[in-house]
């Protein structure tokens, strides 16, 4: 289990019982990006202004999108959840948040679902900050979010 950053720190006190569980977390892989796809996501990418704010959805388009982002600049991301569509991004310094009001220079997520690298990627990075969904999907939060565009894919 990745220890994250944010709203989700509980301390062992607070807890009536703690039960012990050795298994793997459950993962979610997308399948290979088909042609329809790819072409798809090229046509949004050319939407997204270097500087957007991204939220994203789960599943092949939204990880095509991204795929599509890779010249991209300055994109920043507050997102309800996000998969390792966006690990390339983050590595590379396309996602780097500058350009946010609301949480600048962090990618804001209520939760996460992939694989075991993404997992890896989240556990005590101070860059993703976990807050609750409350907060990252009330509409007067996203408006500070936006310095340049707010765009869903």
């Amino acid at each position: 289990m990745p220890r994250t950053i944010g709203q989700g720190s509980i301390h062992y006190r607070q807890l009536d019982y703690v039960l012990d569980v050795d298994e793997e977390l459950p993962q979610f892989i997308t399948k290979d990006i088909s042609d329809v796809e790819r072409k798809i996501s090229q046509h949004i990418a050319e939407l997204i202004p270097n500087g957007a704010t991204l939220q994203m959805g789960i599943g092949n388009i939204p990880n095509a999108v991204l795929s599509a982002l890779g010249n991209h600049q300055n994109l920043g991301v507050h997102t309800e959840m996000f998969s390792d569509g966006l690990i390339p991004l983050l590595e590379n310094g396309v996602v780097n948040n500058l350009k946010k009001s609301f949480m600048n220079s962090k990618t804001v997520t209520s939760f996460i679902m992939g694989s075991q690298k993404l997992y890896d990627y989240v556990n005590d990075n101070v860059t993703v900050i976990f807050l609750d969904a409350s907060v990252v999907n009330n509409p007067s939060i996203i408006v500070l979010s936006i310095k340049f565009k707010f765009i869903g894919i």
